[in-house]
């Protein structure tokens, strides 16, 4: 029987996800960054809060939305940033929905994914409403300070923010090596907070220790979710000797060793 095992795109066996929250105008400065490097990355807005200024720096206009970030992915960080617990069942929907709606509005793209605002801004209750309102995932705060794909996206932590021993933790990344793990570096945190703490350039050099690497694939979060659930759609035979993909697009399996692309609605033969 073959040793098949899942892998990235292109037979890759590491991925490197961002998110970033707010929307605020150090988004400019901090994607002309991103792009420099060729690094996409997923910012989280709340779109009731655009063009206004509450007391920590103006957030970027309703009509600068799709340029700024028009090579990355927009997903929901709630309307106006509330504590979503100290909120009712009702006010809860309208926050990610409208939100969501106003996203898309603007953007032209499905919007999908959400980070959830503040610290312990989450609990079951609301983790289980959200596929009903269209929302994939869902990413919390907190540092896990590790390289694992989440078990669930709806309360995905990530490894860490420029607080957090970034630097160090992209050195570790860049060298890991097993052939037998999936490694998924994540970072997260504020544009206003790395502008803040005048880290910028820590940012960087995280950036050159981590961009332009053969075995990493850059991708968004939904890109990200979306691929690893797509995953879970491949269809074996009882013996290991062919699969079927479902999915429109390609997957990629290691198979005796070697990387193997699955095209979308095709059945390959090993």
């Amino acid at each position: 029987m073959h040793q098949i095992l899942s892998c990235f795109p292109q037979g890759k066996t590491k991925a490197l996800t961002l998110s970033y929250d707010d929307g605020k105008l150090d988004d400019l400065d901090f994607i002309a960054l991103l792009d420099k490097y060729s690094v996409p990355c997923t910012f989280n807005i709340n779109s009731g809060l655009l063009g206004k200024d509450e007391g920590w720096g103006m957030h970027v206009s309703e009509t600068d939305i799709r340029s700024v970030y028009k090579k990355h992915e927009v997903s929901v960080h709630t309307l106006t940033h509330p504590t979503l617990p100290r909120c009712s069942k009702e006010s809860i929907i309208n926050e990610v929905i409208e939100d969501r709606k106003n996203l898309e509005r603007l953007t032209g793209k499905t919007v999908r994914g959400m980070a959830y605002p503040n610290r312990d801004g989450w609990t079951h209750e609301i983790k289980q409403m959200l596929p009903f309102l269209g929302i994939d995932y869902a990413r919390v705060t907190g540092c896990t300070g590790d390289f694992l794909i989440p078990k669930d996206f709806y309360e995905w932590q990530f490894t860490c923010d420029h607080n957090h021993g970034l630097l160090e933790k992209a050195g570790e990344f860049v060298s890991l090596a097993k052939p037998q793990y999936l490694y998924l570096m994540s970072v997260y945190g504020h544009s206003w907070d790395i502008v803040k703490d005048n880290a910028m350039g820590k940012f960087e050099e995280f950036l050159h220790l981590v961009s332009h690497k053969a075995d990493i694939w850059y991708a968004q979060n939904i890109e990200f979710v979306d691929y690893m659930n797509a995953l879970k759609n491949l269809r074996f035979s009882a013996d290991m000797s062919f699969v079927e993909n479902p999915n429109a697009v390609s997957l990629w399996l290691n198979v005796n060793g070697m990387p193997v692309e699955i095209p979308g609605g095709q059945r390959i033969r090993f």
